[in-house]
């Protein structure tokens, strides 16, 4: 469910603020209490595993334990502190609004006896977006198609009125189904929400031009990230910088160019349009005039899986 640091500056100024930083969490293992052990009990959840670390809340793998049936979970419990536990507190509230495949459910919630929170989710296991397309060396086509599903996820969230914010590889598993899962929501705003010092994170180098300047965030932020998720997927492989001189290539520019555009304005108007433009070059029909060449989109070879840790 968490997924590793994308590029050194997640590690300099993840989501969640500077507080959130490598540095950081080591200073704050030593005033921590050590992680729960193996059966420790969490309402009707039996931990199983330490699952992850972050500056702001530790993630355990759990199982429910009240006899009623099999199931499990990962229990997020939030740090010993009023700014996280805040932003936690919003986070729960988000998770509790969605319902869509693509978003880990939430399942159960509550406090331990020393006032922190925690919540349950759906435990995901998967491999990054980006991981899943290169190891699996995936044809355009299926680059283009896993693609679109990100944009189905996102145009949910953007229905209920709620900016992701952190749209970027690394938030993003690709499950045993092929299915692509969007996850952390922990510093999701309501679209048009002004700014505060509170929830003014983001992964820089995915960051929108106006979330870096701490503008209003809109949902043309996360077309943005989008944008430059889209560019991370197409890209053939791991040591090329850009796709060969095609007029598909060309076609995939052009919108990653739109999408990425510095004034939001200017930007797709949303991820269903998004996604209408990209569906169109993977079925190969004309976009702007461009004549398409279909074969190009299943000429990738299909050499067997290399593991990929999530």
């Amino acid at each position: 469910m968490l997924a590793s640091l994308d590029d050194p500056l997640d590690a300099v100024l993840p989501p969640g603020g500077a507080l959130n930083g490598r540095l950081f969490c080591r200073l704050l293992e030593d005033e921590e209490d050590a992680p729960f052990p193996s059966g420790t009990r969490i309402g009707c959840w039996r931990i199983d595993s330490l699952f992850g670390r972050g500056g702001s809340s530790t993630v355990y793998l759990a199982d429910r334990a009240d006899g009623h049936f099999e199931q499990q979970v990962a229990i997020k419990i939030v740090r010993a502190n009023p700014a996280f536990t805040e932003q936690f507190r919003r986070e729960r509230q988000i998770l509790a609004r969605l319902r869509h495949p693509g978003i880990a459910r939430l399942i159960d919630g509550g406090h331990l006896d020393d006032g922190r929170l925690w919540f349950a989710m759906e435990a995901v296991f998967g491999v990054r977006i980006d991981h899943h397309a290169h190891h699996r060396a995936l044809a355009l086509g299926e680059r283009l198609a896993l693609f679109e599903e990100v944009c189905d996820v996102v145009a949910y969230a953007h229905e209920q009125k709620l900016v992701h914010r952190d749209i970027k590889p690394g938030n993003l598993l690709v499950d045993d189904a092929g299915r692509p899962r969007l996850l952390d929501f922990g510093i999701a705003v309501v679209d048009g929400a002004g700014e505060d010092d509170a929830y003014r994170a983001m992964t820089p180098i995915y960051a929108s031009p106006e979330q870096r300047a701490g503008s209003i965030v809109t949902a043309a932020s996360d077309i943005y990230q989008l944008g430059m998720l889209l560019r991370v997927i197409v890209t053939p492989d791991e040591g090329s910088d850009s796709l060969p001189e095609t007029s598909v290539a060309n076609a995939l520019q052009s919108i990653i160019r739109r999408a990425t555009a510095h004034e939001p304005a200017h930007r797709f108007p949303s991820a269903a349009a998004l996604r209408a433009e990209v569906a169109a070059i993977r079925r190969g029909r004309a976009v702007s005039g461009l004549v398409l060449i279909r074969r190009l989109l299943d000429r990738s070879p299909r050499p067997p899986l290399v593991a990929a840790s999530g």
